[in-house]
């Protein structure tokens, strides 16, 4: 049972580093689409590297806290950052249309599948 909030915890990372990719890939559209007040905050006020910078560092926290709470009573909150992360990784794929910013007709043109594309021809 322990291996499954261990892999809750992975996903909720790897979510997050999408989240980080989306930024670094769309930085100068990010002040203008960002819907998080604090986060438009923080990019007004210390421009989009730091905040990219801030997002990283929190990701990694919140990683770090998860790890430890799956050894405790409190792990089902490993499963709740999941589903919300599962969401937001839903809405983050639904909603952004790359195409937006490319002016492509290309039928792949949401994130997930751009990045897909990428590591493909890098053949990762």
């Amino acid at each position: 049972m322990k291996i499954a909030y261990v892999m809750c915890v992975f996903l909720i990372g790897l979510v997050s580093t999408f989240d980080v990719y989306m930024s670094v890939m769309y930085n100068s559209y990010l002040f203008d689409m960002e819907e998080n007040f604090i986060a438009k905050h923080i990019i007004a006020t210390y421009g989009v590297g730091e905040f990219i910078m801030v997002k990283s560092f929190m990701t990694i926290f919140v990683v770090i806290i998860l790890t430890l709470l799956v050894e405790t009573k409190y792990r089902v909150s490993v499963v709740w950052v999941t589903i919300f992360q599962l969401f937001l990784f839903i809405y983050l794929n639904s909603s952004f249309d790359c195409r937006w910013f490319n002016n492509s007709d290309h039928p792949d043109a949401f994130p997930i599948q751009q990045l897909i594309q990428y590591c493909e021809k890098l053949q990762i």
